[in-house]
């Protein structure tokens, strides 16, 4: 392997890390996941951004996947 230096990495932002549109939701709005396993790693995302910021969310299941609402 070749090693090179002064190379830096690419800049980060956090909307290249985002999957699901919590910030874009105002209170009241909500958004469906369907599946089990799409919903399930969607709840946890949730709950990561409830814990991480001021964004308050809940999660219900429905129809085979999960609603999730922005409630503060």
């Amino acid at each position: 392997m070749k090693i090179e230096r002064n190379i830096p990495p690419p800049e980060y932002t956090q909307d290249n890390r985002v999957k699901y549109p919590f910030r874009e939701l105002k209170v009241g709005d909500s958004f469906f996941v369907d599946g089990k396993e799409k919903g399930h790693r969607a709840r946890a995302a949730a709950r990561q951004m409830t814990v991480r910021t001021n964004i308050t969310l809940i999660t219900r299941s429905e129809n085979g996947g999960v609603r999730i609402w922005r409630i503060k």
